[in-house]
């Protein structure tokens, strides 16, 4: 482990390749804000300086891919964390790993899983929701299900995938219906045909928050009154103050991250959070952001490397032993392990509902 005197006047870089426009925006600002905290908590705790190179990937498949060349030949950066946005990870995961650089990622897509050494993923595998949600919706007796998820997000169409298997077994049918959140923000002919298939209960997983709470009001305006689902992705502020009244009741899976209903370390992140940012609400994707972090510095320092180091493919090697140890690891996203290949295992889903504006733990 590196002495106090050797931490003293180094610096160590980090790329953030975030959504910062576009319907993601909220997840970018959310990973950046955590990553902001992390930083300072790292400083106060380890005494270690940390330089941010920020970068918008706006979730687009290009714009990742640009966002990585530059951090890569312009910035020779080391490590680089990114935000959601499936599309976007796949298409840069790729160019890291040819790199053998460093690419933590906050994204549920389980195409990750074998994308390489240098990728660590930390976020679960979204068909976990999906098997989760189907298990309910069987539960709560639901026998015809409608489906609109976004076919431009990988997570997305593999959330509508896996809910298909799952919860067409005996009788159970379902209707599924694509939209493209990137370039429409109007969903009714596609709610349209829902409605017309006579459903019993419509699963929402068409994007971020902007854009399920669109789904949810137009749903609402076209006359479906049926009982409303939907995935973690949902558990915003944004849902809240855009679909008001329309989100009431809903039920969803999410990860077990919350302010009200979380453990010490969760709740902590929430104060400091709230002191950081006046008026924002902390949503799931910064905590993971912050933890990945963290973890990052503690294998470096426990490793006993400079920031000149993790050039070298020793250094590299040394970094990647250490973080294979990381084993319950309690952090502010909840408790960490990641697998052989770099990926969080573990972390169980849970039901809540938004009830009285508030998200709270589902109860039959």
């Amino acid at each position: 482990m590196l002495a106090q005197r050797d931490i003293e006047g180094n610096v160590y870089k980090v790329g953030l390749s975030l959504p910062l426009s576009g319907n993601f925006a909220s997840t970018g600002e959310d990973v950046l804000s955590g990553i902001q905290l992390a930083v300072k908590h790292i400083k106060a705790e380890r005494g270690v300086e940390i330089h941010l190179v920020v970068e918008d990937s706006k979730a687009d498949a290009k714009s990742a891919v640009d966002v990585a060349h530059k951090m890569l030949d312009v910035d020779k950066l080391p490590m680089v964390i990114s935000g959601p946005g499936s599309s976007a990870n796949l298409a840069a995961a790729p160019i890291y790993e040819q790199r053998r650089t460093f690419f933590f990622v906050v994204s549920q897509t389980p195409k990750l899983n074998n994308a390489g050494e240098y990728i660590y993923k930390f976020s679960p595998d979204v068909p976990k929701e999906a098997v989760l949600m189907a298990k309910h919706l069987h539960e709560t007796g639901i026998k015809h299900l409608g489906i609109i998820f976004d076919s431009s997000s990988d997570t997305s169409f593999t959330i509508n995938e896996v809910l298909l298997k799952e919860f067409m077994v005996g009788s159970s049918t379902a209707t599924s219906e694509a939209v493209d959140a990137k370039t429409s923000n109007d969903f009714r002919s596609s709610l349209t045909k829902i409605k017309a298939a006579n459903v019993d209960a419509l699963f929402l997983a068409p994007g971020p928050d902007k854009v399920i709470a669109q789904v949810i009001n137009q749903a609402r305006e076209l006359g479906i009154n049926v009982p409303l689902f939907s995935w973690s992705p949902l558990e915003t502020k944004t849902i809240i103050d855009s679909a008001k009244q329309n989100a009431e009741g809903i039920v969803y899976t999410a990860l077990p991250f919350s302010c009200e209903y979380g453990n010490t370390q969760m709740k902590s992140y929430c104060d400091e959070f709230e002191k950081a940012y006046p008026g924002k609400n902390p949503l799931h994707f910064g905590p993971q952001a912050y933890d990945a972090l963290v973890l990052y510095i503690n294998a470096i320092l426990t490793a006993g490397l400079k920031p000149e180091d993790l050039q070298s493919q020793d250094g590299k090697d040394r970094l990647r032993y250490e973080l294979a140890k990381i084993k319950n690891y309690e952090g502010v996203s909840g408790d960490i392990s990641l697998d052989e290949k770099g990926n969080i295992t573990e972390k169980a889903f849970q039901l809540r509902q938004v009830k009285d504006g508030k998200f709270i733990p589902y109860i039959k």
